[in-house]
This record gives C-alpha cells, structure tokens and sequence, in this order.
C-alpha cells in the first residue's frame, strides 16, 4: 500500500495542473448534474422490527385519528367554560379545517378545561411524522392561532412537532460556524494562510462533490435527512483532519530539506497511510449500519 500511494503521491505531485483540473471538472460535473436532476432528502422514519414500530403500526391501522404527530394549543382566560366557549369552539373549527390537520380535540372536553376554568388544551393531530409535517400547515396552525389572540384570551403553542419546527436552524448554519473555527485553529497552528486553506479546500472540494451526487440520488431513491446532515458533519471533521495529517508532514519534510516532489510523495506513502486506513475503518463502520436494518441510516 506505501509503495503505491508513493507512486501516487508523486505523479499527482508531477502532474499536479492535471490532478486540480480533474477534480475540479468532477465538482463542476457532480454540481451541473444536481442542478439539472437534483432531489430533496425526506424525513421518513421507521424501525421495522421493534416493538415501538409495531406499536405505531398498529395505532395507525385501528386509531388513525391519533397516529402521528401532535401539537398543544394552550388557552389561557376568564371562565372559558361559560364565556369564552363559544370563541374556544370557533377556534377548535378552525383547526379542523386547515389542510394537514387530521383532528382536533375538543377544548371543553372532559379533563380540557382546569377546575377553575382558566386553562383551557387542546390537541391538534398531523397524520405526518413530526419532522415530515409541512412547514407552511404549521404556519397555517400558527396563523389561524394568532388571530384567536385577544384582550381576553392568551393562546399559546407547545408540543411534539412544535418542538420540531423551533429547532430547525437556517440551513448552514453550524456548519459556517465549524467553517469559521476550523479556520482560526489551522491559521494558528500552521501561521500561514495557504497551509491553512489546503485542508480546508480539499474537504469543502470533497463534500460538495458528495452532497451534490447524494442530492442527485434522492431523484431516484429515497434518502433520509440524516444522510445529508452526517454527510456535511463528517465530511468536513475527516475531511478536514486527514488532510491535515499529510500537509503537516509534507511541511516538516520540507523544512528537513526534502524536494517538494519526493515530500508529496512521502507524505502520501506515510501519512497518507494512515488517512486510508482510518477512513476505511468509518466507512466499515458506516456500512455496519446497514446490517442493524434500521432504513433511516440507509438508502
């Protein structure tokens, strides 16, 4: 394997205008063929075999109505038993109406209303998942729950799928952030912009090339979320540190006075051992998944 990856290292470092031609023509191809037949991941979730996944099952086949997600809408007022009921009903009405929305339950029902009648719940049931449900029918939830808003009436949202909904950041933006770190930690270790941006385009060259062949995929089958996101997270972190293994022996080679040529091709035969076999291994690991059966973790 060194003998090979030295061989390697040094007609990639030999015919290096040829090598950074390549695998820029294979970004531009891998993004062109997203562009023209690129998919969207979904956020399917099943664990076939489990007694929850039977369980599930089974609540959808007898009770669909409470199959699932779910959000609580929470009123808050002066005797909503009696004054209020009739604002609670319209509201409840509402509900039921939006698209999306498979059930709402009764907000004066049978333990709904507190012993005081100032609190008042009810459930408003998605026949989705709580990821899978549509953003814009949650607007529509959140909409039609802000114009019950009044003077004499607090109405609050809570719950599965809002819970969902809250926690989804704008995509990117974590990963800007470890973009951002990684930059400040490898200009101060390495105390050089362009030993500094070598790791960091050969991982943002690889994983754009794999997200973009992964996207185009999801035209063809079906790829969960989670492949997206551990893509771009792993991607990045090994993509990142393994090529941050090579340039820093490649860099003490040459301070040792080793001929730019014979260092690339070292450093591949020695370090870059080490990166094949630790990336083999999270592959492995990867591909272990596979055999748990789970389909989330795999296409």
């Amino acid at each position: 394997m060194s003998h090979l990856l030295y061989r390697l290292g040094r007609w990639s470092a030999t015919h290096r205008v040829r090598v950074l031609g390549a695998w820029l023509a294979l970004l531009v191809l891998a993004v062109a063929t997203f562009a023209a037949f690129g998919g969207e991941v979904n956020d399917s979730f099943s664990l076939p075999g489990t007694e929850s996944q039977a369980a599930a099952d089974l609540l959808a086949e007898r009770f669909p109505e409470a199959a699932g997600s779910s959000t609580v809408v929470v009123i808050s007022g002066d005797d909503l038993a009696t004054a209020q009921s009739e604002e609670l009903r319209s509201l409840a009405a509402e509900l039921r109406a939006l698209d999306g929305v498979s059930a709402v339950t009764d907000p004066l029902g049978p333990g709904a209303v507190s012993p005081d009648g100032s609190v008042a719940r009810m459930e408003v049931r998605f026949p989705a998942e709580a990821r899978a449900v549509e953003e814009a029918t949650f607007e529509h939830v959140l909409s039609t729950v802000d114009d019950a808003r009044s003077e004499a009436l607090q109405v609050e949202v809570g719950g599965e799928v809002a819970a969902v909904m809250a926690a989804e950041e704008p995509g990117g933006t974590s990963e800007v952030i470890g973009l951002g770190v990684a930059v400040l930690v490898l200009l101060f270790a390495f105390g050089s912009v362009v030993a500094m941006g070598l790791p960091l385009t050969t991982a943002l060259v690889g994983v754009g090339i794999s997200m973009a062949t992964l996207l185009t995929l999801a035209s063809f089958v079906d790829i969960p979320t989670v492949a997206e996101v551990l893509g771009v997270m792993i991607g990045l972190a090994v993509g990142i540190d393994y090529a941050l293994f090579i340039v820093s022996r490649h860099r003490d080679q040459l301070r040792e006075g080793v001929e730019v040529v014979e260092s690339v091709a070292r450093a591949l035969a020695t370090a870059g051992g080490a990166v094949v076999f630790a990336g083999s291994t999270v592959v492995i690991a990867m591909a272990g998944l596979l055999l748990v059966g789970i389909p989330f973790v795999a296409v």
